[in-house]
């Protein structure tokens, strides 16, 4: 048996179709019923509620900063001057994050050898040891350690290879 749909269409070319009342919906116990839809919707109020806390307790990232930072050992900024330390900060679900970066030259050795130095307010937290890896001139790998100072260190790099003018840039974020 085929099925047909009803419609008219007006002089303005709207296309009308028939109403349907609920009493002639044959599967009427299938569909949503309103006291579903109902509770349906506190759910979803109770959800934004829960979210707007989390927000609430959130913070944009802070404008750059270079109070505390310091280059040791050394280093200097690789070319221009946001390439110099810089952190900034923000507040996740309650716990404040920090993110250091920056592009540094100077380095004339790894074995852990402090290059930047940054505040004890941003100092990680519930961690010994921190390691951080980026690319660094000519394919090289550096890797970075944060330990108990206030220190970003270069462990070493990926062929154990220094040179003053390779760039060596780093960022890194953690909680404090």
């Amino acid at each position: 048996m085929g099925s047909y749909t009803a419609a008219i269409i007006d002089k303005d070319d709207n296309l009308l179709l028939p109403q349907t009342s609920v009493a002639s919906i044959i599967d009427g116990d299938s569909l949503a019923k309103a006291n579903d839809l109902g509770a349906t919707n506190v759910n979803i109020s109770k959800l934004v509620e829960q979210v707007n806390l989390i927000n609430s307790n959130n913070t944009a990232w802070t404008d750059w900063s270079k109070e505390g930072m310091a280059l040791l050992n050394g280093a200097q900024q690789y070319s221009e001057d946001g390439d110099y330390p810089r952190y900034r900060t923000r507040v996740i679900n309650g716990n404040k994050q920090v993110q250091v970066k920056f592009r540094i030259k100077g380095v004339t050795s790894g074995g852990d050898t402090a290059y930047v130095s940054f505040p004890s307010n941003i100092k990680p937290t519930g961690i010994s040891q921190l390691g951080f890896s980026s690319p660094s001139s000519s394919g090289r790998t550096a890797s970075w350690l944060i330990e108990g100072e206030n220190t970003v260190k270069l462990h070493a790099t990926s062929d154990n290879n220094y040179n003053s003018q390779f760039w060596y840039p780093f960022v890194g974020t953690w909680e404090v």
